[in-house]
């Protein structure tokens, strides 16, 4: 029926073969002999390269291996594996650094912290001139807007802006149009969204088509407005899409043509990663709608803990669903995928679904797409609300092999 089981520990069984057949082997050129052994169509070498001299220190091996399983190349995509080899690349690494404090400050594959994912933005910010490492170290910063932080922000963007990273102009010419970490200054942030719009950078495309349709410090011109807005969506912005939705549904600039206006609003709608994760962030927090509402009550929370206790598949994923969310107790997605196992087992929906939404975004269990996908078919199978629709955009964000491997196992299970 369903499974649940932990993932197998394949990546130790790697290390301890790569280990033996490659000990007298160099670790300097490791990087570029794995990539070799790809190119020659033999990624299972590649993994021993990398494996075996990561083990023997090499923190480009590391910070490789970190990559692969972080963007889900050759190895399933798992956040936490990923987070331990950035880890293991070491606190010199600037690229491990970054990466690691780029993972937690998603959330993903550990707790989110967002004063440790700025200790390590911040080092390796310092460590080296990338200036995509300043741009991610203010973003940071930005988002946690205490005392001083807006204005530090404003600093690394502009280091990195002043490297040529288009990014970095669009959000500090936010920050100037807005007058945060900085006096507003409209020109300024005109200045700095025509740069990034040169570079081709979307959202300095976007925001300088707003400038254009408002007539910011620049004169009004839907028609440019227009033109800019198709150049940022055409890179699949929700926002611009949005936005040209709004000349098109009224003409401004533009012909009247409401039928591309609704294609467009359809468009922004469904876009995109933001769209998928908050579609899995909202699933995390939706109590079945097949159940009677939810009981928040001190009172309804012993009631559950004793269903559980009894083996009730209700009262066990009431329990999941109270330490997901962290309703009546500090939040234990680890304790909440226990529970939901739990009453998935015994073939109740609505906690294949939550425990589904856990590992997609790898918060209490080892990031797996492919027992995600499991569990989502089965909670779709059911009936159960917005299952069927993660289940197909899970689909469409995996790779081949991915894929073909959740199906099987889908086909399988269910």
């Amino acid at each position: 029926m369903l499974k649940t089981s932990a993932r197998l520990a394949l990546l130790p069984a790697i290390v301890l073969a790569a280990a033996a057949a490659n000990a007298q082997a160099p670790a300097d050129d490791a990087v570029a002999r794995a990539e070799a052994a790809v190119i020659a169509g033999d990624p299972g070498r590649a993994l021993q390269i990398l494996s075996a001299a990561a083990a023997a220190g090499d923190s480009d091996a590391a910070a490789e291996l970190g990559d692969i399983y972080r963007d889900g190349v050759l190895l399933p995509q798992d956040f936490a594996s990923a987070l331990q080899w950035y880890e293991a690349a070491g606190e010199t690494h600037a690229g491990a650094l970054n990466a690691r404090g780029r993972l937690i400050f998603e959330g993903l594959g550990a707790t989110r912290d967002l004063n440790e994912a700025l200790r390590l933005l911040g080092r390796a910010a310092r460590l080296n001139a990338d200036p995509s490492h300043a741009f991610d170290y203010a973003a940071a910063l930005e988002a946690r807007a205490s005392s001083g932080d807006l204005a530090a922000a404003a600093d690394w963007y502009a280091r990195a802006a002043d490297a040529g990273h288009a990014p970095a102009m669009t959000s500090l010419g936010v920050l100037y149009l807005e007058g945060r970490g900085a006096d507003a200054d409209a020109e300024r942030a005109l200045a700095l969204f025509e740069r990034a719009a040169d570079a081709g950078d979307a959202r300095g495309l976007n925001n300088l088509g707003l400038l254009h349709a408002r007539g910011d410090a620049v004169e009004q011109d839907y028609g440019r407005a227009a033109e800019l807005f198709r150049a940022a969506a055409d890179q699949g912005l929700p926002s611009a899409m949005t936005n040209l939705a709004v000349l098109y549904e009224n003409g401004f600039g533009v012909e009247l043509d409401e039928a591309e206006a609704i294609r467009l609003y359809r468009a922004a709608g469904s876009s995109g990663r933001e769209r998928f994760e908050d579609l899995a962030e909202s699933l995390m927090s939706a109590w079945s709608i097949r159940l009677a509402p939810f009981d928040p009550s001190p009172q309804a929370a012993a009631r559950d803990a004793a269903a559980a206790a009894a083996g009730d598949p209700i009262g066990l994923y009431a329990l999941g669903f109270r330490f997901a969310n962290g309703i009546d107790r500090p939040a234990d997605p680890a304790r909440a995928a226990e529970f939901y196992s739990q009453a998935a087992e015994a073939g109740f929906a609505p906690a294949a679904l939550g425990l589904g939404v856990l590992y997609v975004r790898g918060l209490g269990v080892p990031q797996d797409y492919v027992e995600a996908y499991d569990q989502l078919a089965f909670a779709a199978a059911a009936g159960e609300g917005g299952a069927a629709e993660l289940r197909d955009a899970l689909l469409e964000r995996m790779g081949e092999a991915q894929r073909a491997r959740a199906l099987q196992v889908a086909r399988r299970g269910n």
